[in-house]
C-alpha cells in the first residue's frame, strides 16, 4: 500500500469535484503530490429521472474512511486505498461515530452497525431518531409504537413500549 493511502497518512487525501453536463458532481480524490489515487466515480450530487437531488454531504475521510454515493444515490463507505468497506446499496449512512459503529437507513429500516457491515442494532418502521447527547440516540420504530435508547460507547439498549 502506498504511503499516501494507510489511514494515518489519508488526511493528505485532498478531493476534488468535476461536474458532468447532467449537472451531476463526481468526487475523486488526490494524495499530498496531487496524484490521483481515487478516480471520480462517485458522488456528491446526484439529479435522478424523476428531479430529485440527492447529496452526499461529506465525502472527505475520516480515520481512512469516506463516505460515497453512486448515481443512483446510494451510499456505502471507501478506505483511502479505493476499496468498497460497505457496499453502496443504503439510503443513507453516516461517518463512523465511535467504535467503528455507524448510523444507516435502508427504505424504512434504520440502524447501526460496524464497518465490518455487523449490524448491532436495526429498527423496522422507523419514524424518528434524534441524538440525545455524545453517542446516546432515542430512536422511535414500528410506526411509533416501540421507542428505544441505545448508548453507542456502552452498546446499552434501553427499550420501552408506548
Amino acid at each position: 500500500m502506498d504511503e499516501n493511502m494507510n489511514t494515518g497518512n489519508c488526511k493528505k487525501m485532498e478531493s476534488f469535484i468535476l461536474e458532468d453536463i447532467d449537472g451531476n458532481r463526481r468526487i475523486g480524490y488526490k494524495d499530498s503530490n496531487h496524484q490521483e489515487r481515487i478516480p471520480p466515480v462517485y458522488y456528491v450530487r446526484v439529479i435522478l429521472p424523476d428531479g430529485r437531488e440527492i447529496w452526499n454531504h461529506d465525502g472527505e475521510f475520516q480515520n481512512g474512511l469516506a463516505v460515497v454515493m453512486n448515481k443512483e444515490g446510494r451510499f456505502g463507505l471507501i478506505h483511502a486505498d479505493g476499496s468498497v468497506v460497505i457496499p453502496l446499496q443504503y439510503d443513507n449512512i453516516s461517518n463512523v461515530i465511535v467504535n467503528d459503529t455507524l448510523f444507516f437507513r435502508k427504505g424504512s429500516t434504520c440502524g447501526f452497525m460496524k464497518t465490518n457491515q455487523l449490524v448491532i442494532a436495526e429498527y423496522p418502521n422507523c419514524t424518528y431518531l434524534q441524538q440525545k447527547h455524545d453517542h446516546v440516540y432515542r430512536i422511535e420504530y414500528n410506526g411509533g409504537e416501540t421507542q428505544t435508547e441505545l448508548d453507542l460507547d456502552a452498546q446499552i439498549f434501553k427499550g420501552k413500549q408506548k
